[in-house]
């Protein structure tokens, strides 16, 4: 069931009469506006007498008697991305791999700097990292950093807050238990941000969009393509890269 205009439109273009020529043919053409009512079902006897509104669908009442729409709401399709498309091609997973053993198991601590690094390439011009964070008062936090938005001669900075996962690349995933704690902390105005050399499971990914909290994630694959695009695609400028 469909009734003109929608919320979005004004009722200028609820119909719009449009002149077209075919062939030196001049000839006009009609477009419309329709919103769906959210309406299963319409009951046979107001289609035998519409001059019964008894017997009218509610959605289509609430639309006589005030002007607004119920409308067909389709159901928000969450895309999320699988295991296999957080996997690495032999090359990227040569460079986590790198990583991974580079800080684990005798320095799992240091791979938050570097994770904050790997973030800081994805646009050197714009984030700056201002703290690594000490374990012992990270509160889900170990990296706080500004990211510059706006133009260069008055620019606004808005703070994020970086957690650090260094799991292994294909035997554990990061989930909603690691990210919760970051996102719990996250005021107006902030953003959060997660690295792992690992991968995200299915119901992490889910919560952030249906919550729509404003959490990038980043993962081992993401990891390999940011440091291939930076120069550093081989295990021996990795290994140079940590070291650092």
């Amino acid at each position: 069931m469909a009734v003109p205009s929608t919320e979005q439109s004004s009722t200028n273009d609820d119909l719009i009469a449009i002149w077209r020529t075919i062939k030196g043919n001049r000839f006009q053409n009609y477009r419309a506006i329709f919103s769906i009512l959210n309406v299963s079902t319409i009951p046979r006897k107001w289609i035998e007498d519409p001059t019964k509104l008894e017997n009218a669908p509610d959605s289509w009442k609430h639309w006589i008697d005030t002007g607004k729409w119920d409308v067909l709401k389709a159901e928000q399709n969450i895309q999320v991305r699988t295991k296999e498309q957080q996997s690495c091609t032999e090359q990227e997973a040569q460079l986590v791999d790198e990583i991974y053993n580079f800080f684990m198991p005798h320095d799992p601590v240091g791979f938050e700097k570097i994770a904050a690094e790997i973030y800081r390439l994805t646009d050197q011009t714009k984030i700056s990292i201002e703290d690594i964070t000490r374990a012992s008062r990270d509160g889900g936090r170990d990296a706080i950093g500004k990211y510059q938005v706006g133009i260069a001669g008055d620019p606004v900075y808005v703070t994020f807050y970086l957690e650090a996962k260094c799991y292994h690349p294909t035997k554990n995933s990061v989930g909603v238990k690691e990210v919760s704690r970051l996102t719990s902390r996250l005021r107006y105005r902030e953003f959060g941000v997660v690295v792992t050399t690992s991968y995200f499971g299915d119901q992490v990914q889910k919560e952030i969009k249906q919550d729509k909290n404003p959490v990038v994630l980043i993962c081992g694959k993401d990891i390999a393509r940011i440091l291939i695009v930076n120069g550093k695609n081989t295990p021996e400028l990795v290994k140079k890269f940590c070291s650092k």
